[in-house]
Order: C-alpha cells, then sequence, then structure tokens
C-alpha cells in the first residue's frame, strides 16, 4: 500500500538513504511512487547496490534524471521515469547508457528517439 499523502511528504532523502541502506545489497528492484520531497542525492547508496536491475521513479518531480544517472549501478538494465525531471542532458545520459528498457512518459524532448534493440518506450505529453 502507498504511503498517504502526509506521510509521503515527511520521506525525505535522509529517510530514503536509510531504507536504501537497510534494504542492503541483495536489492533488485526499487520503486519510489509519489514521494515529492526525494531528490537524486537521496538515490546516491544505488551506486553500492551491486544486484539491482530496476528502476522505476513516479510522481517524484524533484528527482532529476541526469543526476539519477550518476547514481545508478551498472547492473541496473532497466530504468522506467514518470513525473521526474529529464531534459537534454538527462536524456542523453539515460540513452548513453544503453539499458535493455528505458521506459519514460512526458518526455517534451524525445522527439526523433527511435530504437529497436534495446526497446525504448517513449510516450508523447
Amino acid at each position: 500500500m502507498p504511503p498517504s499523502p502526509p506521510q509521503a511528504a515527511r520521506f525525505t532523502d535522509v529517510a530514503l538513504r536509510l531504507s536504501l541502506s537497510a534494504a542492503g545489497a541483495r536489492l533488485t528492484s526499487l520503486t519510489l511512487h509519489q514521494l515529492p520531497e526525494i531528490t537524486a542525492s537521496g538515490l546516491a547508496p544505488l551506486r553500492l547496490l551491486p544486484k539491482l536491475e530496476t528502476v522505476s521513479v513516479t510522481g517524484c518531480a524533484k528527482v532529476d534524471a541526469h543526476q539519477l544517472c550518476t547514481h545508478l549501478p551498472a547492473s541496473v538494465r532497466t530504468v522506467r521515469l514518470l513525473g521526474s525531471s529529464v531534459g537534454r542532458a538527462g536524456l542523453d545520459q539515460l540513452l548513453a547508457r544503453g539499458f535493455d528498457e528505458l521506459d519514460m512518459f512526458a518526455c517534451k524532448q524525445c522527439d526523433g528517439v527511435t530504437r529497436t534493440q534495446p526497446t525504448y518506450h517513449i510516450y508523447p505529453d
């Protein structure tokens, strides 16, 4: 069950870093949903998770894709972003990483991005 809006507003980068540390190196998938106070700096511990394969960030408007990429370990193969800041630099960095699956929604700067392998799902806003 997702946290209620007041609880989500209190879930900060510090709480996220503590949660990721508690999860340990066995974490393979991370989903963040409707956490308005989370930023990419709260995701810094991700680089210490060698088995992390999937990251899904939905409704976390302060998470910047460019900064997020700096924290992702090489093991990440799937990234899903919805309602996050992407921008040209973030998009370039995401595409350069060569993820098996990159799923983004509402990307104003994604025109002309076409890939056959791996599969990228980029939906217009």
